[in-house]
């Protein structure tokens, strides 16, 4: 095969565009050891959660949880919770309400709090979450 000036210059663009595309991915992507919610939502959410959770759901059970959305992000968890949490009255807490006690399962797990608050407009669906620590 004969390599062209032309060829190798297409190659060398091929590979200039992998290499960005890579690291923009990697970019936007974050995963729930980054700091995605503040100290104030898992201190709210503890709240909840002995108020509307814990009465069917020991903290070992969110750890199950958070294994089972394990390569899923913090968008698939809060809709799983929207639609079917409190088992008694499913949807009836605010969505400000579910991402705290989301907030505070993640502190439970060892995940870090950070300086940006857990809301669903900072884009939920771009938090990975991994397996708890």
């Amino acid at each position: 095969m004969v390599i062209t000036l032309k060829n190798f210059t297409i190659a060398c663009f091929v590979t200039v565009l992998t290499m960005l595309s890579g690291s923009l991915l990697s970019a936007q992507q974050q995963s729930i050891k980054d700091g995605v919610y503040i100290e104030a939502q898992a201190q709210a959410g503890k709240l909840l959660y002995e108020e509307k959770c814990q009465h069917c759901h020991d903290l070992r059970f969110f750890e199950g949880r958070l294994i089972s959305f394990t390569g899923m992000t913090v968008l698939d968890l809060w809709y799983a919770m929207l639609g079917k949490m409190p088992a008694d009255n499913p949807g009836s807490l605010k969505d400000s309400e579910y991402l705290e006690i989301i907030a505070y399962v993640l502190s439970q797990n060892g995940f870090p709090a950070g300086e940006t608050e857990l809301v669903p407009s900072n884009q939920l669906g771009k938090i990975r979450i991994l397996t708890p620590q």
